[in-house]
């Protein structure tokens, strides 16, 4: 009877460690996927900063302006 018991026991031990290691895997997917999103949009403004940049040094260039003024247009 004690045999079982311990088998039980090991068992259910067991199973609670795959539960929270599946657990876990789910946690670092989520918080990947999230911190992806968030690596994309910062890489999207880089970019659009890069393309106003760019454009303003063009409006620079082509009206004789201030960067500042340029930038804003």
């Amino acid at each position: 009877m004690e045999k079982n018991y311990d088998y039980q026991k090991s068992f259910k031990n067991k199973v609670w460690i795959a539960a929270g290691i599946l657990l876990l895997i789910i946690l670092i997917a989520y918080l990947f996927a999230t911190l992806l999103n968030l690596l994309l949009l910062v890489l999207a403004g880089a970019l659009m900063a890069i393309y106003f940049h760019g454009c303003a040094d063009l409006l620079k260039r082509k009206l004789k302006i201030g960067s500042p003024y340029a930038l804003i247009l």
